[in-house]
């Protein structure tokens, strides 16, 4: 996993945050720090496949940035992990379904777990994008919906 780009999404920076940014960054990580705030995430989308969504309890008040995640991660592919207290993940699910997350630790967050799934991620990520696609035609706006929800990629023409 030499030199993988992340988006580090985070609300404000404390000591455990620093800690990690470090220990990411001397593990091969390069990291670009981003707030969670749709206009940021938005800026940065562009530059990685993968977003590290550092969880603080705060983020029912950023529904929009929550839902903006979702819809990245859904129709362009992206990878998202989850760092956090169980109650502020099951609260991130509440927006973003399970299947769309990739992987999710709780706090205080093992590194050596978190490089070793996000370097299997990113492999798999790497095969996925080699795969065919299948094109659905349907008229059915429930069914676009239901397609969404679960995980998969969507658009309407």
């Amino acid at each position: 996993m030499a030199n993988e780009k992340i988006i580090f999404i985070s609300e404000g920076s404390s000591l455990i945050i620093r800690a990690l940014e470090r220990n990411l960054e001397k593990n091969g990580c390069e990291l670009i720090k981003c707030a969670l705030d749709v206009a940021d995430i938005n800026s940065h989308q562009q530059e990685s496949s993968i977003f590290l969504l550092y969880l603080s309890g705060a983020e029912d008040e950023k529904t929009d940035a929550l839902i903006y995640l979702k819809d990245l991660c859904t129709e362009r592919d992206k990878l998202l992990i989850l760092i956090g207290n169980p109650a502020d993940i099951k609260s991130v699910e509440e927006f973003i379904p399970e299947p769309i997350i990739s992987a999710s630790f709780e706090r205080p967050v093992n590194v050596d777990a978190l490089l070793e799934r996000l370097a299997y991620l990113t492999d798999v990520n790497a095969t996925q994008g080699r795969l065919k696609h299948i094109l659905v035609v349907d008229d059915d706006e429930t069914f676009l919906k239901t397609v969404k929800r679960i995980g998969c990629r969507a658009s309407t023409a």
